[in-house]
């Protein structure tokens, strides 16, 4: 058992700590700051010397700072989000997704739990119908704090990119409208290609300026690079495949980010011809 591990188990031996919730950053080699989340929902003075003084028997380790850590952990919007878009991710997805630290996901997930929001599914998440009521508030509490106009106008230019991504796919996935695309044809793959690095090059503008509208969508355009550099490496499936990160994968979330912070229906936006 090493130091970190053996200093959460002995604050978590205490019966106000909430288990599996505890922080512990070393500041030297012989004292450490602590963060732990309290069951009640306020941590007294005397909690907080009890850390230390338990710390200190059964270690021997000085704690020189101890922090409660808040009862509702920020981030659940976008582990909830990214557990409804992907179905049933492991944490290694909700990280990519989100650009949160694993810790950080792994501790936002077990609050999910202890709440009832999300269940665990070997090494998958799902969410629950209390997960998904929980979302839904989240979201249209951001959809109120964000500029109405800016969100719209976004919108409307992100439709015109929809329109060529979907077009391009199309065009990746046939030939001619109808026939599967084999791929044996590679001057047809590498126009198609070509037509992708134009239209990810040319969206970077409006996605930079829809993480300035809502900055929880700033792992976004990272996660497109990744996909666009796998493409250019010869690596195609990273064009549409599903249940990876494709460039098609990562648009379709994003689009469903939007729809959400917009107010509007996927199943309207599918009859607009919008959705795809």
């Amino acid at each position: 058992m090493n130091d970190v591990t053996a200093i959460v188990a002995a604050v978590e031996e205490l019966p106000f700590v909430t288990p599996q919730c505890t922080v512990v950053d070393k500041h030297s080699t012989d004292s450490v700051s602590i963060g732990y989340r309290p069951r009640t929902d306020r941590a007294s003075d005397a909690e907080n010397r009890r850390i230390v003084e338990h710390v200190a028997e059964r270690l021997g380790i000085r704690v020189s700072h101890v922090r409660p850590l808040p009862s509702t952990p920020s981030g659940q919007i976008q582990v909830l989000q990214a557990i409804r878009l992907k179905g049933r991710p492991a944490v290694a997805d909700i990280v990519s997704a989100t650009g949160l630290p694993p810790l950080t996901v792994e501790q936002i997930l077990q609050y999910l739990m202890d709440k009832e929001s999300c269940v665990s599914i070997g090494e998958c998440y799902g969410l629950t119908p209390t997960g998904r009521d929980q979302l839904r508030a989240l979201i249209v509490e951001e959809r109120s704090r964000v500029d109405r106009r800016l969100a719209n106008d976004a919108y409307q230019r992100f439709d015109e990119y929809n329109t060529l991504l979907k077009a391009v796919v199309t065009d990746w996935q046939l030939k001619d409208g109808a026939a599967a695309n084999d791929h044996t044809d590679a001057g047809y793959d590498a126009a198609v290609l070509d037509r992708l690095a134009d239209l990810h090059e040319r969206f970077q503008p409006l996605l930079g300026e829809l993480v300035c509208v809502v900055s929880r969508l700033a792992p976004y355009p990272g996660r497109f690079a990744a996909a666009m550099e796998k493409v250019r490496g010869g690596d195609h499936a990273w064009v549409a495949r599903p249940l990876i990160d494709s460039y098609h994968t990562v648009w379709f979330e994003l689009h469903e980010e939007l729809i959400g912070l917009t107010g509007r229906k996927r199943i309207h936006e599918a009859v607009a011809g919008r959705a795809g």
